[in-house]
């Protein structure tokens, strides 16, 4: 089973990528290079040369993607097929489409979204690469299959394949990669990714593929554990002890915030249910607001110091006002802005969940972007979804909804945390009462849960929409794959 080699060393080149397609970028971090386990995954054995099936496991900005668009361009380049491009939600997939549309215009490739209505029943001459989400990827398998065209894909690529044990959607992924896997079409190349893949062997026997696992992270992840006052790491050791908290922040979550805040950097906060991420929201912009009014008044006469922060100060009201058009914009959604929204925004501090329509869903992800926005909120949801990354990740509670976090998950939200181009290191705080406190440590030690079958389940009841449309074809396969994990 191949190892990633030594951590930090970089293969580079001239004026080209290693693929030998796509043009180097100075100015991004997607195109500059290679880290030596990014090569070592491309040179496993037939997977670059002859389109072997992979399955690359690496931590959350392990540089798992980039080694997926590099495969898809050989398919699209060398071979002349299309490649699909799986991803867990309708956001990632408009995310994904703007940046390879970006980084690949160069090359010419064409890429296309597909979800719900948007993209068309199946990608046409015109399309080389498609975007989509699992349940467009079913459809347009789907009616390839009817057209006798499954041939013209090259590759297909799943993000997030651990996705595949999740009870709601799972089967989807299922479904479709058994199809795939036993359509024997000449040399198609299947590539799944993840960070939380702990029954590798196994997948990797149902995917006929070969297993790259890496644990090198290029921007290091530092854990800590708060309980009461004092932050703990990983092995549960005293990091060092917090100022007693104010009545209005008990969790000493302001604290935790600004230390970040101040230096320039964001901080994602992580709640247990929509609700909280609002109230929390609420809670820490006027926490914000109370500790800004609170500052002493300037002197009459300037100081030195206040020329020396004259550039801080211009920079300040430049902050403002790329926060008073975040707001207006809001204002001028259909819905018009949320009143939590109206007075957290101007603080830099915002949430993002499901209850937001797709126009404010695009208003805070931008503002948080650009960094007018420093503290977002958010649900688990988003560990899956959109790429905001951010220094440190802090969690709420160990708990999502009623549910206990699970490994998996917590290690989703966590990767979150220094990523890689945007910062020297990462850190994540899970915040857990007294009480819990071997819970808390056995969740950081804990090793990922084992991803198990859902389809075999749903052929036992009442099949779904999608199981139903593609039962001709897809119930011989899903035995096959119901078998392979027993």
């Amino acid at each position: 089973m191949p190892v990633a080699a030594a951590a930090g060393t970089r293969v580079t080149g001239s004026d080209r990528c290693c693929c030998g397609v796509c043009p180097r970028n100075s100015g991004g971090n997607s195109t500059t290079g290679l880290h030596v386990c990014q090569l070592g995954c491309l040179q496993t054995d037939g997977v670059w040369l002859h389109g072997a099936s992979l399955v690359y496991s690496a931590p959350t900005s392990g540089g798992k993607t980039l080694v997926a668009e590099m495969l898809m361009l050989r398919a699209v380049h060398v071979p002349k097929k299309k490649a699909l491009f799986i991803l867990p939600f309708v956001s990632v997939v408009l995310e994904k489409v703007a940046h390879l549309e970006t980084v690949w215009a160069p090359v010419e490739v064409r890429v296309r979204g597909y979800h719900g209505p948007h993209g068309g029943p199946a990608p046409d001459a015109s399309v080389d690469v498609a975007v989509c989400t699992m349940e467009k990827a079913n459809q347009l398998v789907l009616r390839l299959m009817e057209e006798d065209r499954l041939s013209e894909l090259g590759v297909v690529v799943i993000d997030e394949l651990h996705m595949v044990g999740d009870k709601g959607r799972g089967y989807l992924l299922e479904m479709l990669l058994s199809q795939l896997r036993f359509a024997h079409i000449d040399r198609l190349q299947l590539v799944g990714l993840s960070a939380t893949l702990p029954n590798l062997d196994q997948i990797c026997r149902w995917l006929d593929a070969r297993v790259y696992i890496s644990d090198f992270r290029p921007v290091p992840l530092v854990e800590y554990v708060k309980l009461s006052n004092a932050l703990y790491d990983a092995q549960m050791q005293l990091v060092r002890s917090l100022p007693p908290p104010p009545p209005d922040d008990a969790d000493s979550l302001l604290l935790l915030c600004s230390e970040v805040t101040s230096q320039g950097h964001s901080v994602l906060v992580f709640c247990a249910t929509k609700k909280a991420c609002e109230s929390c929201c609420l809670s820490v912009a006027k926490a914000l607001a109370k500790s800004a009014g609170a500052a002493p008044a300037p002197a009459v006469q300037p100081t030195a110091a206040d020329d020396a922060d004259a550039g801080s100060r211009q920079q300040q009201q430049l902050v403002a006002e790329r926060r008073a058009l975040l707001l207006e914009e809001l204002r001028r959604c259909p819905a018009g802005v949320c009143a939590v929204l109206e007075q957290s925004l101007p603080r830099g501090v915002a949430y993002h969940h499901a209850g937001l329509t797709d126009d404010e869903r695009e208003i805070v992800e931008r503002g948080y972007r650009s960094g007018s926005i420093d503290v977002l909120m958010a649900t688990s949801t988003l560990a899956a979804g959109v790429n905001l990354p951010a220094r440190r990740v802090i969690f709420r509670s160990p708990f999502v909804g009623k549910e206990l976090l699970t490994p998996s998950s917590y290690r989703q939200m966590a990767g979150r945390a220094g990523r890689a181009g945007l910062d020297s290191h990462g850190e994540s705080i899970l915040i857990a009462p007294r009480d819990k406190r071997k819970l808390a440590s056995a969740l950081l030690a804990a090793p990922p849960l084992p991803v198990f079958r859902c389809l075999a389940a749903r052929l036992r009841g009442p099949a779904p929409p999608l199981l139903e449309a593609g039962a001709s074809r897809a119930v011989p396969t899903a035995h096959c794959r119901a078998r392979s994990l027993a």
